[in-house]
């Protein structure tokens, strides 16, 4: 289980890549643009699923498959929307901190 802790440990967004290059105002833009990126990929994908759903036109009754690419999307939809929250809201405490120590952004 220890290869889980790559994916679960939190990192100090203060000394990622993107903050070290473009400041919190650049680090705070691309992940706004790579949040809108990941939610268009998700309306895309479960765009096709739900017409899958609609469309089919047999007389039996829906596969329970469908239901479950729903039920993932949503979930997918609200863990995305959390990481989102997380990351700019640490990146605002970055930047609170950063005008109280009289650095520029």
């Amino acid at each position: 289980m220890s290869f889980l802790s790559i994916y679960t440990k939190r990192i100090n967004l203060a000394e990622t890549p993107a903050v070290r290059r473009w400041g919190v105002v650049g680090a705070r833009r691309f992940w706004l643009g790579w949040g809108a990126f990941m939610y268009l990929l998700l309306v895309s994908i479960s765009g096709y699923g739900f017409a899958a759903l609609v469309l089919a036109e047999d007389e039996r009754p829906p596969r329970p498959i469908l239901y479950l690419a729903a039920v993932l999307t949503v979930l997918a939809a609200s863990l995305l929307t959390r990481m989102l929250m997380r990351v700019l809201g640490e990146l605002r405490r970055l930047e609170l901190t950063d005008e109280k120590d009289g650095n520029p952004k």
